[in-house]
């Protein structure tokens, strides 16, 4: 059987018998003290998490704005979430291309891309223009092209701000250009990431 599997298993008897064990009223309670004790951590930490919202990239700062990432990091190390690089890799964006590291939740298993980041530069100009061919046939169904063109619009609200552009085709063919565009979903994306 699975070493994940088992944990699991493991994991879901343990829960089983607190709460078969203590009772609904002793559950309802547990729970009181638990939201209780997240609420009191939540406004202790609140001057903290503005300092690390201020310090994100511009790109990934409206995405994370809503997000209360040092309390989401206490509560996985309360929770014994071995995934150590989960709680930078969401404050400072994940990695589009390359390797990523082990989470600790899951058996390590290395499975190599079917491209490496040099090939995949390669084959962009090919997939944009792919991109681009799938959009015209979208925009052959009105109520389609119709429904996307608002769900961007309102992903590009300033309160938002989970799209950017409009970009043009040379644009898009810049790295740069492509590389802001994704950031602005996924997060910052430097060199070497």
């Amino acid at each position: 059987m699975c070493r994940c599997l088992l944990k699991l298993q493991t994991l879901q008897h343990g829960v089983q018998c607190f709460y078969f064990g203590k009772g609904p009223t002793e559950v309802c309670k547990f729970r009181i003290r638990m939201l209780e004790h997240y609420i009191g951590r939540a406004k202790a930490l609140q001057q903290d998490e503005k300092a690390l919202h201020d310090s994100m990239c511009a790109e990934i700062r409206p995405v994370m704005k809503s997000k209360r990432l040092l309390l989401f990091q206490e509560m996985m190390r309360d929770a014994r979430v071995a995934d150590e690089s989960l709680f930078v890799d969401m404050c400072q964006g994940l990695k589009l291309v390359g390797d990523l590291d082990p989470s600790g939740q899951f058996p390590h298993q290395f499975k190599p891309a079917s491209l490496d980041v040099e090939q995949l530069k390669q084959t962009a100009k090919w997939a944009q223009e792919a991109v681009v061919a799938s959009c015209r046939k979208v925009a052959d169904d009105a109520e389609i092209a119709t429904a996307v063109w608002e769900e961007t619009l309102e992903q590009a609200l300033p309160e938002k701000q989970w799209v950017r552009g409009p970009f043009t085709a040379e644009e898009i063919s810049s790295a740069k250009a492509l590389t802001g565009s994704l950031r602005a979903v996924l997060g910052c994306v430097r060199e070497g990431r």
